[in-house]
């Protein structure tokens, strides 16, 4: 994989990680940080909510087993009010039992701990590639809106003329 082509996207984006082991969290936000605009660290569900509402993020990653908040009901606070950001989840475990609720809240990728580097970037090259495209989708958007206005006023004022 290309690592340029992978920092070209993510270095756009804004980062919330959310881990409670303090030896992976440190580790995986160097590797984070060379690739992310800004990148915040939580570490339960309960922190990650509170930086949540104070920031702008345009992905999540988040473990599920933690203490005060675990990633499910992170998940679900975040679903509640914000339906489009990304949010990946992180687990040592096939957390079955979690799998189906974490779907029917909507998350976008699921990976495996311990986290292999390749899966990583590959999940993150295209999950960020799908919130770039995205993003300019909404600017285009909202660009054409605008000159159609213009257009739509500058014909107005023609016929009143």
């Amino acid at each position: 994989m290309d690592a340029k082509a992978l920092k070209e996207i993510t270095s756009q984006l804004n980062l919330l990680y959310v881990e409670d082991d303090e030896n992976l969290r440190q580790e995986t936000a160097k590797l984070f940080g060379h690739l992310f605009k800004s990148v915040s660290l939580a570490k339960n569900g309960k922190e990650g909510l509170r930086m949540f509402a104070q920031g702008s993020y345009d992905l999540i990653v988040t473990d599920i087993n933690m203490p005060v908040m675990n990633g499910v009901d992170f998940c679900r606070n975040i679903r509640e009010n914000d339906s489009k950001t990304t949010i990946i989840i992180t687990s040592a475990h096939d957390e079955s039992s979690y799998l189906l609720e974490l779907i029917d809240i909507g998350i976008d990728k699921f990976i495996l701990k311990p986290l292999d580097m390749q899966k990583l970037t590959s999940t993150l090259l295209t999950t960020c590639t799908n919130i770039v495209n995205a993003q300019l989708v909404l600017k285009y958007k909202q660009e054409i809106e605008a000159t159609n206005l213009k257009l739509l006023q500058e014909h107005q004022q023609l016929k009143s003329s």
